[in-house]
């Protein structure tokens, strides 16, 4: 997909991506907290919460926290190498 061409991207959120978007084969969404994608990606908290701010920033993802549920958040794969259909407008 594009985001492996993307040099704005640094080499692990590519890697984070990559998790995300295995995460959201089944339902189009997944409900993956930031310390459950840095235990299974190996990268550290903090550089978790920036690379998903840089990759909602460049529309590769989008999330939604819903408040309501206790701050529950919802990731979609979006832009270029998101799948239509899947994801809220």
């Amino acid at each position: 997909t594009v985001i492996f061409e993307d040099e704005r991207v640094p080499l692990r959120a590519k890697k984070l991506y990559g998790l995300i978007s295995s995460l959201t084969q089944k339902e189009g969404f997944c409900w993956a907290s930031n310390n459950f994608l840095s235990g299974k990606s190996k990268i550290p908290l903090g550089t978790v919460r920036r690379y998903l701010k840089l990759l909602k920033k460049l529309s590769y993802i989008k999330y939604e926290i819903n408040k309501e549920e206790g701050n529950h958040r919802k990731i979609w794969i979006t832009g270029p190498g998101g799948k239509s259909g899947e994801n809220p407008v």
